[in-house]
């Protein structure tokens, strides 16, 4: 196992070492919905399907060019 993945209380939280760790749970009474947690309290739910395209995704952002990057302090 990553040494980066924590199992505590039902989640799997996504740590670094520092406080504020991310989490992933699945969500109560379901089959395919799972909760993303993040460390500024915001949440977002995505099915299996949706969550198992992450990977792929992260592989397609980290290919972009860096004039197609998002600068998040601008957006926000």
């Amino acid at each position: 196992m990553n040494k980066n993945i924590r199992i505590e209380d039902g989640k799997v939280l996504l740590c670094c070492g520092k406080t504020r760790c991310p989490s992933i749970a699945k969500e109560e009474g379901s089959t395919e919905n799972f909760i993303i947690e993040d460390d500024y309290e915001g949440s977002v739910k995505l099915t299996k399907d949706q969550l198992q395209a992450v990977t792929e995704a992260l592989g397609y952002l980290e290919s972009l060019p860096e004039s197609q990057q998002v600068n998040l302090e601008e957006d926000g």
